[in-house]
């Protein structure tokens, strides 16, 4: 599928098995793809990279990319801990919420 999605200078993508085979990643992983990174934005900061696959946010599957927006976009933490595939490693990358995205 071509879904897209935007997040705080992130475009995500759903994972599917054309990139699972570019990517070097196992066939049925489930994610989304980091399709771009906007320099200067909050995913940038986080460190996400393009190319990146998110499969988790705080520990609940990124199915789809309204799923990881919806995840991200929860305010009652500061930072969200994704766990993500670079370069076949999965590593652990921290999302900082920015001020403007609190609703204190």
């Amino acid at each position: 599928t071509s879904e897209l999605a935007y997040f705080n200078g992130a475009q995500i993508r759903q994972l599917d098995d054309d990139w699972r085979g570019v990517l070097g990643i196992r066939s049925g992983t489930d994610g989304v793809l980091v399709n771009e990174v906007a320099p200067g934005s909050a995913a940038a900061a986080a460190g996400l990279r393009s190319g990146d696959v998110i499969l988790s946010v705080d520990g609940t599957a990124a199915t789809s990319p309204f799923v990881a927006v919806r995840l991200l976009s929860l305010t009652d933490r500061a930072e969200s801990r994704l766990q993500v595939i670079r370069a076949r490693e999965t590593r652990t990358v921290i999302f900082k919420r920015r001020p403007e995205q609190s609703r204190e």
